[in-house]
């Protein structure tokens, strides 16, 4: 079986258009939300492999669910925040994996996959820069400070540039072994091209903890496999639902409070087919806010 037929967040290329921000645009720090802002709509996307949108009559149908949690991640693979207010930007949540830690060694970008102990600091945005909070309480600001926390040298890269970065994954989860690596889509810290945000139902959670899949958007109720093609309003902004993501060992990982656990991912590969959650591009970007409804 071809890597990518297993792995379907690997990239798939898309063209970008902008969104401009107003001149009386805020930044995004602590969850600080932009209120006015110029949107450009972007035009239907149907990459090979992914969903196709449907008709925006067919989208209109009555269908919701409401936003329970909301949480960004501004460094790739370290533990995020919970916010009651995001802005959505054409890449996804306002500084949601907005900076990534590059291994100065091996030159690919550092993740749980490789280094668990990346999940036992929490990333929140200070004044539009990332401060890391460790579960012993250190504060960690720079590439020296992250560095001596690691014990191995990196880099804090503030943007992932027009080529992205490169990512690895151990095929054989259980034994960490069969490393491979893929070049991650340019602009922000993320996996695939296919995915700005991840959205996730209260039932396919169960009892885990939110925090095993680093999720952008909680929602109250079921079905978002169901949304699979259809573009959907969440808050002020606009969704278009390309792909289920799939799961890899990051799931399975310590975390303070969460034991390693294999079994997770394996029950998430015998029982949902590797998959758990949605991702979606930004057609319309707008503010989401606890409590709004995803509408269908």
């Amino acid at each position: 079986m071809a890597l990518d037929d297993h792995y379907e967040w690997l990239p798939i290329l898309l063209p970008v258009t902008s969104v401009t921000p107003s001149k009386n645009s805020l930044g995004g720090g602590n969850g600080s939300a932009t209120q006015e802002m110029t949107r450009t709509r972007r035009p239907a996307i149907n990459p090979p492999g992914a969903a196709a949108f449907s008709p925006r009559s067919q989208a209109a149908s009555v269908w919701r669910m409401r936003v329970l949690e909301l949480w960004r991640y501004p460094i790739k693979s370290v533990g995020g925040e919970p916010l009651t207010e995001a802005e959505i930007t054409e890449t996804g949540i306002r500084h949601d994996r907005g900076w990534g830690l590059v291994d100065d060694v091996t030159g690919n970008v550092l993740t749980a996959r490789r280094e668990p102990k990346l999940l036992f600091g929490n990333a929140r945005v200070v004044d539009g820069a990332p401060v890391v909070t460790t579960h012993d309480g250190r504060e960690l600001h720079s590439s020296t400070d992250l560095s001596e926390w690691l014990e191995r040298p990196v880099t804090l890269a503030t943007a992932a540039g027009e080529e992205g970065g490169t990512y690895e994954v151990p095929l054989d989860f259980e034994n960490d072994d069969g490393w491979v690596s893929w070049q991650g889509p340019g602009d922000a810290w993320h996996d695939s091209s296919v995915s700005r945000v991840s959205l996730l139902s209260t039932e396919s959670l169960g009892d885990w903890d939110i925090r095993r899949f680093r999720s952008n958007v909680l929602l109250e109720g079921r079905g978002e496999d169901t949304l699979l093609g259809a573009e959907v309003d969440l808050g002020e902004a606009r969704l278009g639902v390309m792909k289920q993501i799939d799961r890899c060992v990051i799931v399975t990982r310590p975390q303070p409070g969460l034991p390693r656990d294999l079994d997770v991912l394996r029950t998430i590969n015998a029982d949902h087919g590797t998959c758990l959650s949605v991702g979606a591009l930004v057609v319309t970007p707008g503010i989401v806010r606890v409590g709004d409804e995803l509408r269908k």
